[in-house]
């Protein structure tokens, strides 16, 4: 499992996707199995690792992308794809929450 970003946001926002968990998944020929947490800032804040009582976390686990349909993408490109899905998927969340 690997976290692209890299850190946790302050506002529960979702940071720009760093490069290597693509280039991996380019350099392995690997599938990737998208999956988005939402509501951890909420339960675990940036500056520490205090939990902070009850929290609704969302974990959704989205439909694999296999390797085929993203090895003709440079690694700038994978990330980019990858980080529009998510962010698609947390607004769809979130939307739907309130």
């Amino acid at each position: 499992m690997v976290f692209p970003e890299g850190t946790r946001s302050k506002e529960g926002k979702v940071n720009r996707f760093k490069e290597g968990a693509f280039r991996i998944a380019h350099e392995m020929k690997a599938d990737i199995l998208p999956m988005v947490l939402d509501g951890t800032s909420g339960a675990i804040p940036k500056s520490g690792w205090s939990l902070r009582g009850k929290q609704k976390i969302i974990l959704k686990v989205i439909d694999p992308v296999s390797y085929n349909e993203f090895h003709k993408l440079s690694i700038r490109e994978t990330r980019d794809k990858f980080q529009d899905m998510i962010s698609d998927e947390i607004m769809k969340i979130r939307t739907h929450k309130n």
